[in-house]
C-alpha cells in the first residue's frame, strides 16, 4: 500500500520544510486508525438469581462479577459456611422490604499500626423498592473492542431482605466498561436510611 502527499499546482501550499511532517502526520493516523480495533455490537445479559440465605452476611458479600454474557464461574467462596452465598440478579418473586449496603472492608490497627482486626460498615435503608427493582434489572453491559478509562469504583455490595429476614447478595448491573450504572445509585437515593452499624468481620487474609 502506497500513500502519497501532493498539492495542486497553483493551490497554497506549506514550506518545503514542513510538508514532509504533515505527511508523516497524516500517515501516521492513517497507521492509527488501522490498528485500532472497532468495537463490536453491545452485548446485554442478566446474570443467574442469586441464592436466598438465612441472613445478610457483610463479610462475605460480591459487589461485581466478570463482565460477559454466559459466564459459569459464581461468585462466592470455599467456605463451608459460606457454599450457599451465590451472588446474582433478584431473585423471581422476591419482594424486599429491606436493603443493606455493605461497603469493603476496613482495617483496624493498634497503636503500632499493626492491622489487629477488620470491621465492614453497614446500612440498612427502609422505602419503596418498586423503582429500585427496576433499576437492579436493567442488563449488564459487555462490548470486546471498547477503549476504556483506567478508573475505579468503590462499591458498597447490595442485600435485599424480605419480611421473613432471607436475603439476596444482588449486583450491581454493569456497563460496557465494568462500572456501575446510574439507574441503581438514583434509585437508592430515593430510600430512607434507617440504621448504620460497624461489624467486626473476617479480613481478607483471615
Amino acid at each position: 500500500m502506497r500513500f502519497f502527499c501532493a498539492f495542486r499546482p497553483g493551490s497554497t501550499t506549506p514550506g518545503p520544510a514542513l510538508a514532509p511532517a504533515l505527511c508523516a502526520l497524516m500517515l501516521g493516523a492513517l497507521l492509527l486508525v488501522g490498528c485500532t480495533p472497532a468495537p463490536k455490537d453491545i452485548t446485554e445479559f442478566t446474570p443467574p438469581a442469586a441464592t436466598v440465605v438465612a441472613s445478610v452476611d457483610c463479610g462475605r458479600s460480591v459487589r461485581k462479577v466478570p463482565s460477559g454474557p454466559g459466564f459459569s464461574d459464581s461468585p462466592g467462596t470455599s467456605s463451608p459456611t459460606a457454599a450457599g452465598l451465590l451472588a446474582g440478579s433478584v431473585p423471581a418473586g422476591f419482594v424486599p422490604v429491606q436493603l443493606m449496603e455493605c461497603f469493603p472492608a476496613q482495617p483496624t490497627l493498634d497503636a503500632d499500626g499493626k492491622v489487629v482486626g477488620w470491621t465492614v460498615k453497614q446500612l440498612r435503608f427502609k422505602g419503596d423498592f418498586a423503582q429500585v427493582l427496576a433499576a437492579l434489572a436493567v442488563p449488564t453491559e459487555s462490548q470486546e473492542g471498547v477503549a476504556c478509562l483506567a478508573v475505579g469504583e468503590t462499591l458498597p455490595s447490595l442485600w435485599l431482605v424480605n419480611a421473613e429476614g432471607r436475603s439476596a447478595n444482588v449486583l450491581w448491573p454493569l456497563d460496557v466498561c465494568g462500572m456501575s450504572k446510574p439507574e441503581v445509585t438514583q434509585a437508592l437515593n430515593g430510600l430512607t436510611l434507617s440504621e448504620t452499624k460497624v461489624l467486626t468481620v473476617k479480613g481478607p487474609s483471615q
